[in-house]
């Protein structure tokens, strides 16, 4: 652009040579103290404000029980109880038999303990009918999954050694791992 006055040439040579604090430049950034700054937020930040509007919070974390299910509980124990509903920090769960919900009822502050990371802060047991048809399907992919050979965990390990944020970390290094095992059963 050739600009013929010389007032106008200075002025469009001061525009663009001091930074830019309040316009958006391209792209949506903004310049904070010289350096470009993109406002890049984390997704859980922006996701969690709407579970919660939408009162699917608890719904979440019951899902999320109910996969970890097997790897929270061990056999016998696993079969013979299941979560059926989360509200408000307190799980109801299922047991199968009156002889079983007399014993859990000793075990009540360690399964409280076990849950507590899904936000879990009481227990309260109900003799009903175990569902064992969503269950069941975690159970028979977990008993068909052959582990990781040392050859995929060494490059899984490699892979995410790279990775400071820990929690991040922990996410890729489970999603390569079902990665590989998908793969494997799909052969």
């Amino acid at each position: 652009m050739y600009v013929r006055d010389v007032s106008a040439r200075v002025e469009l040579r001061r525009r663009f040579s001091e930074p830019r604090t309040t316009s958006l430049p391209y792209n949506n950034a903004l310049v904070r103290g010289g350096a470009w700054w993109c406002g890049v937020k984390r997704v859980d930040s922006l996701f969690l404000p709407l579970i919660r509007d939408l009162g699917i919070e608890d719904g979440m974390r019951l899902a999320e029980i109910k996969k970890d299910w097997y790897n929270l509980f061990n056999e016998p124990l696993s079969s013979h109880m299941s979560p059926c509903k989360l509200s408000g920090g307190e799980i109801l769960l299922n047991i199968d038999s009156p002889v079983w919900l007399q014993e859990l009822n000793f075990y009540k502050e360690a399964i409280i303990k076990k849950l507590s990371p899904y936000s879990v802060r009481d227990v309260r047991f109900r003799l009903s009918r175990v569902s064992t048809k969503e269950m069941s399907n975690v159970k028979c992919q977990m008993s068909n999954v052959k582990p990781l050979t040392t050859e995929e965990r060494s490059y899984i390990e490699k892979t995410v050694s790279q990775i400071s944020d820990e929690a991040l970390r922990e996410t890729v290094r489970r999603t390569i791992g079902k990665a590989l095992i998908s793969r494997r059963t799909k052969q």
